[in-house]
């Protein structure tokens, strides 16, 4: 589970506020290897000069590999 809330006031005098939220699953397919895949909800609202708003479903998938003990390495789609 995943939550997210963020507000700006930007400098040429608009508001944004981005609400996020939803749920993932991650998977080992090898010692050195997972697999994650996520869903959720986005809502982005600006004010100011001009007004925007967007709201939609996103999904995710990804896939994160050992490269050595010290270096992971990620990859994916959102």
């Amino acid at each position: 589970m995943f939550a997210e809330y963020q507000t700006a006031d930007l400098n040429f005098g608009m508001d944004v506020t981005i609400l996020e939220f939803g749920g993932g699953y991650h998977t080992e397919i090898s010692p050195n290897l997972n697999l994650s895949a996520n869903v959720g909800y986005l809502e982005i609202d600006g004010s100011g000069i001009g007004s925007a708003n967007a709201d939609g479903l996103f999904v995710g998938l990804g896939l994160r590999g050992a490269v050595s003990e010290a270096v992971e390495l990620y990859g994916g789609l959102d």
